[in-house]
């Protein structure tokens, strides 16, 4: 036994609402940004760099991307990020680390902001030893 037209109508626009709620998922972006070490690492095949997008305002970690063949000099990276989870009125961090063996070996110490409204360059995190102060 068919449908009645308007049932038939309702239950086609009700399927075309609920596609339309699955296709409109999260935005996401990606941040390029560059890593490079203030000085020539001597790093085993282990090393493994970590690079973080933090909301500086209340820790949250908004994106992260781990690295275990990176070029020591430096390496570009790239984060992506759900569009929704960045607040203009917050302030968002890169943090990068190097971890050998388990060991941690290498970090940004100098804050390297983003969406900050500069635009046309690539952020650049530069990793300094640990043991250096």
């Amino acid at each position: 036994m068919p449908l009645p037209r308007s049932l038939h109508a309702m239950l086609t626009g009700l399927l075309l609402i609920g596609l339309t709620g699955c296709a409109s998922g999260p935005d996401f972006k990606t941040l390029d940004t560059r890593v490079v070490f203030d000085q020539p690492p001597e790093l085993s095949d282990d090393a493994a760099l970590n690079v973080t997008l933090k909301d500086s305002d209340d820790g949250a970690t908004v994106a992260e991307s781990r690295y275990t063949h990176f070029d020591a000099p430096a390496t570009e990276v790239t984060l992506q990020y759900a569009q929704g989870a960045i607040e203009a009125a917050h302030t968002y961090v890169l943090q990068a680390e190097v971890r050998d063996q388990g060991r941690l070996t290498h970090l940004n110490r100098e804050r390297v902001e983003v969406f900050n409204g500069k635009t046309g360059t690539t952020p650049t995190v530069t990793l300094v030893p640990v043991s250096r102060q």
